[in-house]
């Protein structure tokens, strides 16, 4: 589960908006966004986006111990 709250804190720290972060990604913004609600993306893409935005640190980011709900 994506910690949505530090995710939008790197990026503001690097100036990027979703739909920039989504370019990056190589997908569109409606499925960034939709990762992004869901708490969830596909490895290959949040290792991009670690990359991307330099996370030291990327586990309470990516995985923030919370199981999901339906």
């Amino acid at each position: 589960m994506i910690n949505v709250n530090e995710l939008n804190a790197c990026f503001a720290r690097k100036n990027l908006s979703k739909s920039e972060c989504a370019r990056i990604c190589g997908v569109s913004p409606k499925t960034f966004y939709n990762w992004i609600e869901k708490r969830a993306m596909p490895t290959d893409k949040a290792e991009i986006l670690i990359s991307a935005l330099g996370i030291q640190n990327p586990t309470p980011i990516f995985f923030d111990g919370k199981l999901p709900t339906k």
